[in-house]
């Protein structure tokens, strides 16, 4: 871990669990492997996999809402596509018509 990650870990780890914000308690989940027996008992109500699903939820949401978006945006660039295309795809498509657009403007020029 770098030293900047590894102050804000200490700092965290000063905090009695109740104090922690949402972006501190995810940043301890996420470094869980660091922390010893003692101090993953003391953080245990944080460090409980029942709140890492919970917050796991609404990624899937925002999944759903950025795919509606690379189709709008695919959409405007000209793009056809199916309609259970994956987000990848979509990506993919979108950054391959931004290249070719750039290469037709470039040898025009």
């Amino acid at each position: 871990m770098n030293p900047e990650a590894t102050e804000y870990l200490n700092k965290i780890l000063q905090k009695n669990p109740s104090a922690l914000s949402e972006t501190e308690k995810v940043f301890l989940r996420a470094r869980r492997g660091y922390l010893k027996d003692v101090q993953i008992e003391e953080y245990k109500e944080v460090l409980d996999a029942k709140h890492v699903v919970e917050k796991a939820k609404p990624v899937e949401n925002h999944d759903e809402e950025m795919v509606e978006a690379y189709k709008k945006e695919a959409k405007g660039l000209g793009l056809k596509f199916a309609k259970d295309i994956t987000k990848d795809e979509l990506i993919s498509m979108i950054k391959s018509k931004k290249a070719s657009n750039r290469v037709q403007i470039d040898t025009k020029e």
